[in-house]
């Protein structure tokens, strides 16, 4: 018979899945508007503790069942949390548990390591892509970290590196759940392997693959001729002249059309590099050296599951039967390309990818054009209609991206930098050769930027959109996050049209938060006149910007967990100091103490304070929001989670960062104490050091928030040679726990 213990056990994974709604009551009130992933990842969390917990007060039979349910809810829970890191990163980063709790489940439920997320930091060559959907409209990002030949997807939780390409070597921090990286804000860095083939200018040398799959018949209308001409004509709309006239004959496409040829078997989108590499063999077989090419176009068939087209960043690596090829690869629809203008819109925007360009999107404040300086705004990533980039027009790339990524436009002679006030005359955009064509004008005492062109119905393609839509100043925004996309403002905000943006001729436009106006004189279609003023300094108060690490520390009952809470003024550099005010929410019953809630900043100055928050005695275990808010003239807020373990099992570790020693230096013992898997403060800490004589040290230690103790112990030159050993003893709360022994050697 089994017991009624056990009988019990056998519905806890039921009972605790029913506690999701004792549980969403407590952090419905918390947190009210928390999307519907998030508040089912924290129940997931919530769900995991509690069976945690009965482990930790099971029997060995008991744990045996306790495994199986486990595996069950860290495996759902697993799922969930990778739902969360594809739709918002920042906030997945406050769900994943401490190291210190991690290890606890591991130790736990062994046979569920592989359901339980990771900490730690990755290395790799990047593949970059972005998938274009044009009849539905929508785009995504790939970012594909090759990690010892294992392709993990990177999701930032802030900005992604400026100039990210394929080829790229990418050290990225974070939490790894399955093939997905949830990427913190910091820790970043980008190195450029991208070989000089894939030089933005001059000739590129582009090798178009055309593709089918057996029984699927490719378009009747796209011959080896058409998609040809769509490539490379000389005269007409193709992708050849649209780079010429874009670049200012700087940049042009040249190469050869193979196929049509049909592959081996169907293949799906996420085999399309394989498809290509068999296109590339049928093509060699025939002659063809792919090492010559630095740009490859695969043209394909629909019905394959892919969007209409998608494209790597940059240039990477690959083989061929003809040897090594650095190239960028582009993937485009077959039927997208049977009307001309819309093949020269599919291959221009993919192609822009290949050179390096994101998307062209737009930045809206309502009914400002531009708002209070720290003011996101509402950031759509496509939607820029004077570029190809942003809309399925034909349009030319704008200036932000030819002059900061294509470097087709130089600095001094075709864009100016502007600091002071003056006046402008603005050469239409398509104009070749050009002359002054663009300004970038600082918004005093920030690190941003406008840039203003002038576009015509000049050439070819900008003279595709209606003429009434070339009205005044086009203006994009510029800061340290923009990168490689544009932000197209809106500075006709009356109406909620993007058709038109431009700043008109006859208007002025007064920054409300800063001393700028701009003004649009007079224009013709050889010219734009624009008068940039600056008035009297003026303090600009902007938001500031808040952090609050850790973002999910482990905390038991009782105990108290620690946060820092930095804060950045971000007024303008004419403004005198201000003082910020901290204030937090936690739940109801938690104490919270900053150790100073006021912080006096100059402007660009950071400083933090650290957050004492104290769980009481008898709360659940679960995880919890808490969140940290700065004001002074506006606020800002920062948000995290405290993971509560309800489980009290004191532990503690010794370590030291060497095996051997001479006499007269120093050895530093770090003892380390958790309590359920978390870090806790206040432990009395006991480390004894046996000498090789038999002959003993004691020191009595306290750990910090971080649950850490250290002790620098001195070496004399009288201390015997040998080997010495370590142990830790650690009390709290009426429990005791020692160490593992460790130990090192005097010579």
């Amino acid at each position: 018979m089994i017991p009624s213990r056990i009988e019990s056990l056998g519905r806890t994974l039921g009972a605790i899945l029913s506690s999701f709604v004792v549980t969403l009551v407590i952090s419905s009130s918390m947190s009210a508007a928390e999307p519907t992933a998030a508040a089912n990842v924290r129940n997931l969390n919530n769900a995991s503790l509690r069976l945690l917990d009965q482990s930790h007060k099971a029997s060995a039979t008991e744990k045996a069942l306790l495994k199986t349910q486990a595996a069950a809810l860290l495996k759902k829970r697993a799922t969930a949390l990778q739902a969360l890191i594809k739709s918002d990163p920042k906030r997945a980063l406050t769900f994943a548990f401490s190291p210190e709790l991690l290890a606890e489940f591991t130790k736990e439920f062994p046979t569920s390591t592989l359901a339980l997320e990771q900490h730690g930091k990755w290395q790799g060559t990047v593949e970059y892509r972005i998938y274009d959907d044009f009849a539905k409209k929508t785009h995504r990002s790939e970012i594909l970290l090759d990690v010892g030949g294992r392709k993990l997807e990177v999701r930032f939780a802030g900005a992604e590196p400026n100039g990210l390409k394929s080829g790229d070597t990418l050290e990225v921090s974070g939490v790894q759940s399955g093939v997905l990286i949830a990427g913190s804000d910091g820790g970043v860095q980008a190195t450029s392997l991208t070989a000089a083939s894939c030089s933005v200018k001059g000739e590129q040398s582009i090798a178009v693959l055309l593709v089918t799959f057996p029984g699927v018949n490719p378009p009747a209308a796209l011959t080896s001729a058409a998609a040809n001409d769509l490539f490379f004509d000389q005269n007409g709309r193709s992708l050849n002249t649209f780079w010429q006239e874009a670049s200012y004959r700087q940049t042009w496409a040249s190469g050869d059309v193979f196929g049509w040829y049909t592959l081996d078997r169907n293949y799906t989108c996420s085999e399309m590099d394989s498809a290509r590499d068999a296109a590339i063999a049928m093509a060699t077989a025939q002659g063809a050296d792919f090492t010559k090419y630095s740009r490859v176009f695969v043209v394909y068939p629909n019905g394959n599951g892919c969007t209409t087209g998608f494209a790597s960043v940059g240039c990477a690596s690959f083989n061929s039967p003809s040897g090594p090829v650095n190239a960028s690869t582009a993937y485009v629809t077959a039927s997208y390309l049977v009307d001309r203008d819309q093949g020269v819109e599919l291959t221009t925007h993919e192609g822009g990818h290949n050179l390096g360009l994101l998307h062209s999107g737009t930045m809206d404040f309502g009914s400002e054009a531009l708002g209070a300086p720290g003011s996101a705004g509402t950031v759509a990533e496509m939607g820029d209609w004077f570029s190809t980039m942003g809309a399925w027009t034909e349009t030319l790339y704008s200036a932000p991206h030819k002059a900061l990524v294509l470097s087709w436009m130089n600095s001094g002679t075709n864009y100016q930098t502007v600091t002071g006030t003056g006046s402008y005359t603005l050469q239409p955009l398509e104009v070749s050769p050009a002359g002054l064509q663009a300004l970038r004008v600082q918004r005093p005492g920030t690190d941003q930027w406008l840039w203003l062109e002038y576009r015509q119905p000049i050439g070819q393609f900008d003279s595709t959109l209606p003429a009434d839509m070339f009205t005044g100043a086009l203006i994009h925004y510029e800061d340290a996050s923009t990168g490689s996309y544009t932000r197209l403002l809106d500075f006709t905000p009356e109406t909620t049209s993007w058709f038109d943006p431009p700043l008109p001729v006859g208007r002025t436009w007064i920054d409300p938060y800063t001393n700028l106006s701009l003004n649009v004189n007079s224009a013709s279609p050889s010219g734009l006149q624009v008068n940039v003023s600056y008035g009297a300094s003026v303090c600009t108060r902007g938001k500031p910007t808040i952090t609050m690490t850790p973002s999910d520390p482990s905390a038991v009952p009782g105990n108290n967990v620690g946060y820092t809470v930095s804060i950045t003024n971000n007024d303008s550099s004419t403004c005198g100091a201000s003082s910020f005010n901290l204030t937090s929410t936690q739940p109801s019953g938690w104490g919270a103490v900053f150790t100073s809630t006021n912080l006096t900043l100059t402007p660009g100055q950071s400083s933090a304070s650290t957050l004492m928050m104290s769980v009481p005695t008898g709360t659940p275990a679960g995880t919890y929001p808490v969140s940290s808010i700065a004001t002074a003239s506006s606020s800002a807020s920062a948000s995290a989670n405290c993971t509560v373990v309800s489980s009290s099992t004191l532990a503690v570790s010794v370590s030291i960062p060497q095996t051997a020693y001479a006499r007269r230096s120093s050895v530093v013992v770090t003892a380390k104490t958790t309590n359920g898997g978390a870090t806790t403060g206040g432990a009395s800490v006991t480390v004894s050091i046996t000498k090789p004589n038999g002959s003993t040290v004691v020191k009595k230690l306290a750990t910090d928030s971080t649950g850490t103790a250290t002790w620098n112990y001195r070496i004399s030159n009288k201390d015997p040679v040998g080997v010495y050993s370590v142990n830790a003893q650690a009390t709290q709360g009426g429990q005791t726990a020692n160490s593992e022994v460790v130990t090192f050697s005097v010579q």
